[in-house]
């Protein structure tokens, strides 16, 4: 059953690493929405916990990643 997903993070360091794999994840999901600043939702088949271990790699320290099902 596909479910809405929100995903928001605070990305430390946009001058030293390239986030466009992070991005690039995310819109592989069937359906997104990405209008504000560091906040995707998605629509999925896939839970938070799968999507947490897809794009938490890709990710560097310092970099918060919050994954949540929006009901």
């Amino acid at each position: 059953m596909s479910k809405a997903l929100l995903i928001t993070y605070e990305l430390r360091n946009k001058a030293t690493h390239d986030y466009a794999p992070l991005f690039n994840e995310i819109k592989k999901a069937p359906k997104w929405w990405h209008y504000l600043p560091n906040v995707w939702i998605i629509i999925s088949e896939e839970d938070a916990l799968v999507w947490q271990r897809k794009l938490v790699p890709l990710t560097v320290v310092g970099d918060n990643i919050l994954i949540i099902e929006a009901k």
